[in-house]
């Protein structure tokens, strides 16, 4: 009996020693997986990184690219301004074209007239000739 009782300890026993086998087998696998997501979730993190920080570079180039477009359309806004007042200006201190051409016109005639009189006078022509 007692040789009975040792061989189905020893089944017993050997049962155990499979069934911790099994579960050391799983832990195993189950580690190699752990590792293998913490190594992937490490990756995930470093990669994560580098994105937020090329995000963040491009938000501070595009908001410095912000600034300067706007001072630049300011300094033109005020450019355009000044030109519109100088035109209005100009637009107010001008004579209307065909009038300024009749003014320039008459002066031309009254000043043939006046070096056609002192032409005269000077070349010994007589009055009214």
């Amino acid at each position: 009996m007692e040789v009975e009782n040792l061989k189905q300890l020893n089944e017993n026993k050997e049962k155990q020693i499979a069934q911790l086998e099994g579960e050391v087998s799983r832990c195993e696998t189950r580690s190699e997986v752990m590792s293998n997501y913490t190594a992937s979730r490490t990756e995930d993190i470093s990669r994560m990184k580098d994105v937020e920080d090329s995000l963040e570079e491009r938000y501070n180039k595009l908001k410095m690219l912000a600034v300067k477009m706007k001072k630049k359309i300011g300094e033109q806004n005020e450019q355009i301004k000044d030109m519109d007042t100088k035109l209005a200006k100009e637009k107010n201190n001008k004579v209307p074209a065909n009038i300024q051409v009749t003014l320039n016109v008459a002066s031309m005639i009254t000043l043939c007239a006046d070096f056609s009189v002192e032409y005269q006078s000077s070349a010994g022509f007589p009055e009214g000739y």
